[in-house]
């Protein structure tokens, strides 16, 4: 009978996943501010305001605003050291965007112990869900499911934190210099 149900069972988190939920959430949160820092770039190197960054932040993918920077900076920075900071911050921005993607577009699936204990959790990117594993080309379980390392994902969200902060300072420290080649504005 529904009356002998526990109301508060419902709003009970899995054991096995809660040590995971904080740090995966980070991920997600401290990406937005990389993604919204990544918009502002963007129209700092076009001389535009907040208002446009808005529109950049939401109006393209993380990649394609990656993209957009790299193709600009060669028409808008003179000095060559701004120039290869802002290029070496699209390589940190690309390698951390495919850690933040391994973990954030992947399935979990915990291994629990003869005492109902988590031995360990693996996740699967969804991308290789259903693929096979090629033993001629010596592929192993381990190259379709990986543990989940609370630390490495603690890490990356710091990680994250810290570039969406070098995003922030690097444009500004653009939009306040002289270093600007050519007008490109949007009209």
């Amino acid at each position: 009978m529904a009356d002998d149900l526990d109301d508060d069972e419902g709003d009970k988190m899995d054991p096995y996943f809660e040590k995971f939920a904080g740090p995966l959430g980070r991920v997600i949160l401290e990406f937005n501010y990389l993604e919204v820092d990544a918009g502002r770039m963007i129209a700092r190197l076009l001389n535009q305001d907040d208002v446009i960054a808005a529109l950049f932040a939401g109006a393209l993918s993380f990649l394609d605003k990656l993209k957009l920077i790299k193709a600009i900076v060669p028409l808008k920075i003179a000095n060559e050291e701004l120039r290869q900071d802002f290029i070496a911050l699209v390589d940190e921005a690309t390698r951390v965007n495919g850690l933040r993607n391994r973990y954030i577009h992947a399935e979990y699936m915990p291994l629990i112990g003869p005492n109902d204990e988590l031995v360990t959790m693996l996740h699967q990117r969804l991308k290789d869900h259903g693929k096979s594993i090629d033993s001629s080309k010596q592929e192993t379980i381990d190259d379709l499911l990986q543990p989940v390392d609370e630390a490495a994902l603690k890490k990356l969200a710091l990680d994250i934190h810290a570039l969406a902060h070098r995003t922030r300072v690097l444009a500004e420290k653009f939009a306040s210099s002289e270093e600007s080649v050519g007008d490109v504005r949007l009209r």
